[in-house]
């Protein structure tokens, strides 16, 4: 987080691949708000083979599709924490949600809906009139 964005306020979404392979990819979002407000992120995605579960290569056109916001198209995964864990660490339970992961590309193909509340300019960027602050346990 940059700045936090305050609320209600328009936010604009704006969506590029940083960098793509031929299984994965990393995609950044910058969200920004009309009345102040920024918040940035980056996603490592990996292609999954729906029977497998394995990392499998994106279709050619989706690639394309990606490469249009990078020149790195050379992308290789690589650990962040190189070094195993030490012996006795404590460890834990932690629940995932569906957004914390992504299982598959190809459904990013499709195109993004257009909606009353977000309007899609073009997939790299959506705005989204914000009228309340979303908080954890909210069902949308």
């Amino acid at each position: 987080m940059v700045e936090p964005l305050t609320w209600p306020n328009e936010v604009t979404f704006h969506r590029w691949c940083s960098a793509v392979g031929t299984r994965s990819c990393t995609m950044r979002v910058r969200l920004q708000g009309a009345n102040g407000g920024r918040i940035e992120t980056e996603g490592f995605w990996t292609n999954l083979d729906k029977d497998t579960l394995t990392p499998s290569p994106i279709t050619d056109g989706f690639f394309n599709r990606l490469a249009t916001t990078t020149e790195e198209h050379q992308l290789k995964w690589h650990p962040w924490l190189p070094d195993p864990v030490p012996e006795g660490s404590a460890s834990f339970s932690f629940p995932l949600r569906h957004t914390d992961i992504g299982t598959s590309l190809p459904p990013l193909e499709m195109p993004i809906p257009r909606t009353a509340r977000c309007r899609a300019r073009q997939i790299q960027t959506t705005h989204c009139r914000m009228t309340s602050e979303v908080r954890p346990g909210d069902k949308h």
